[in-house]
Parts: C-alpha cells; sequence; structure tokens
C-alpha cells in the first residue's frame, strides 16, 4: 500500500503541472501578438497600473506622430478617473487579447483623428502609457509605433462601457 500512495502523488502532480502546461500554453496563444505589438512595458501598464484615466478630446484631433507630442492634447481633454470602475478587470483582458483586435497593424496615416485616450499610469515606478482610441473606438494606437490597430471585434462593447463613463462636458 505505500508505493500505491506514491504513485497517486505522482499522478496527481503529473496532473497539476499537466494542467499547468496547458493553462501558461493557453494564455500566450490568446495574448502573444497584442503583447508583442504594445511591448514589455505597455502590456504590464495595462494589465497592472494602479491608475486608469479616461480622456475625451472634443473635438477630435489628428494627433502628432508620437505618444510624446500627444501628451499636450490631454492638458486641454475633459478627464475621469476610471481606476475603481466596474469592469475595469475585464476592460485590461480585452485590451491584452489578440482576438479584440484585427490583424495585421496598419500604417497610421494623417488623417487618422482620435477623440478618446485610456492613459495607464502607476506613479511608483513613474511609468506611464496612453492608448487613443478613434471616436468610434474602431481603432486605436499608442502611437509610439506609428502603426494602428482595428478593435472593431470589441468597439461596441468600448463604446458601451467607456462612453457611459466619459467625462462630464460642461455646457457651452
Amino acid at each position: 500500500m505505500h508505493s500505491s500512495g506514491k504513485l497517486v502523488i505522482v499522478g496527481i502532480l503529473t496532473v497539476a503541472l499537466a494542467a499547468a502546461a496547458a493553462s501558461w500554453w493557453f494564455r500566450y496563444a490568446a495574448t502573444h501578438r497584442a503583447a508583442e505589438f504594445w511591448g514589455p512595458q505597455t502590456t504590464r501598464l495595462i494589465r497592472d497600473a494602479p491608475t486608469v484615466e479616461l480622456f475625451q478630446l472634443t473635438p477630435p484631433a489628428k494627433l502628432p506622430p508620437s505618444s510624446s507630442g500627444a501628451a499636450a492634447f490631454l492638458e486641454r481633454a475633459s478627464a475621469r478617473d476610471l481606476s475603481n470602475a466596474r469592469g475595469l478587470i475585464h476592460l485590461r483582458n480585452a485590451l491584452l487579447e489578440d482576438r479584440s483586435y484585427r490583424w495585421p497593424p496598419q500604417p497610421m496615416r494623417p488623417s487618422d483623428e482620435w477623440q478618446w485616450a485610456l492613459r495607464f499610469g502607476d506613479r511608483s515606478s513613474g511609468g506611464q502609457t496612453t492608448l487613443w482610441f478613434s471616436s468610434d473606438w474602431k481603432c486605436v494606437s499608442n502611437l509610439d509605433r506609428n502603426e494602428i490597430l482595428s478593435c472593431q471585434p470589441i468597439a461596441d462593447g468600448l463604446a458601451e462601457m467607456l462612453g457611459e463613463l466619459a467625462p462630464a462636458h460642461d455646457a457651452p
């Protein structure tokens, strides 16, 4: 009986290791393209940043082709803190899943206009990244790659969730 107990333990360990490997492979397969597109720092910030803010540019703007040049637009935009918003975990996961986008990325065009921005920040590390979205939520970029991704598969969900959380505007 002593050796049968060892076999049970070895069997449980084998099943646990196989399940862990399958889980890891599934996550990798579901997120590797998005993680590669965003890069390691942006991916980490989307996933873990304690501060998340939604900005609305009114009217939509043609932005400079870099995130540093576009940062000035946020100073004039209406903002709302989403750090504790319901559904934020689901939003983070959606932004990091390959199936949320239509691949491959496309070159950015000078005519592209952006109305929405999600800024993910971590004061403790000083890290920050901003994802820029078109008015209809169908395109996204962080401007650092000079490429855009179609987020058509999740555009309706983005519009519903983030439209409800949009910053309040003062009446003209």
